[in-house]
């Protein structure tokens, strides 16, 4: 079940956070608007989706609370679980300061962005405004930034969970 694997691996982010390695890959730092495949561009849902994840991201609104259940075996459960995992990836590699523009890409893939249900498009706004202050940086600039990166993993995390269940 994705919610053991899940826990230990943030568990071990948040335990590698003190770990240092002086490696550092700087490269330049992109962000992709999310909004679902199914609206057509310039739609008004569209527009909904994009402000509704914006306005998340700058205000840190994201929430796991109105996540609906979509089952284990469900496009929405395995995208969600896709995305957890690169984000996992992100933060091992912050600790030892090796985040870079790939891992964003590899996170925020368009595709998986598609597949990720609406109701967590916040989560994933929030998550990628802080990954993006981690590409490039040395281990001890993305340490001092992982205590901000915490909070909207672990509500990803919860929030893949429900979308799991």
């Amino acid at each position: 079940m994705p919610a053991k694997g899940t826990l230990v691996l943030a568990a071990t982010v948040l335990a590698l956070g003190g770990c240092s390695s002086g490696a550092s890959t700087p490269s330049p730092s992109a962000s992709t608007v999310l909004t679902p495949a199914s609206s057509p561009a310039g739609s008004p849902e569209t527009a909904t989706a994009s402000a509704t994840a914006a306005t998340s991201a700058m205000t840190g609104g994201g929430s796991s609370a109105s996540i609906k259940p979509r089952g284990a075996d469900s496009p929405e459960c395995a995208a969600m679980s896709k995305v957890l995992a690169a984000l996992t990836t992100i933060g091992l590699k912050s600790a030892t300061g090796s985040v870079t523009q790939a891992d964003l890409d590899a996170a925020f893939a368009r595709d998986v962005i598609d597949a990720v249900p609406s109701d967590a498009l916040g989560l994933l706004a929030d998550m990628q405004a802080i990954s993006d202050t981690l590409v490039g940086k040395t281990q001890e600039e993305a340490s001092a930034l992982l205590g901000d990166w915490t909070t909207p993993f672990e509500r990803f995390t919860t929030a893949t969970v429900a979308v799991c269940s």
